[in-house]
């Protein structure tokens, strides 16, 4: 299965995102300058949110999360990082 991810940053501004992608998993690396609502979604290509990841305040330091990617079906995908 192919799945490829971008990043999109809204308010990037104190964020820093790292991604690393096997056969069936995605570590989303980030550090969080200050303590903030943060949501991470992705995106299929025509715009339709596919799974919201994330959703919730983090305090600042550097945090990861596992996405298992094999519930997408083969294609292109955008993940939004919003803070």
């Amino acid at each position: 299965m192919d799945v490829i991810l971008n990043v999109e940053l809204a308010g990037r501004q104190g964020t820093e995102v790292a991604m690393h992608t096997t056969n069936q998993n995605t570590i989303f690396e980030y550090k969080v300058w200050m303590s903030q609502l943060i949501s991470i979604e992705i995106f299929d290509l025509t715009g339709k949110i596919v799974d919201q990841i994330f959703n919730g305040i983090l305090n600042s330091g550097s945090h990861s999360i596992n996405y298992n990617i094999t519930a997408l079906y083969s294609g292109i995908y955008i993940y939004k990082i919003i803070r």
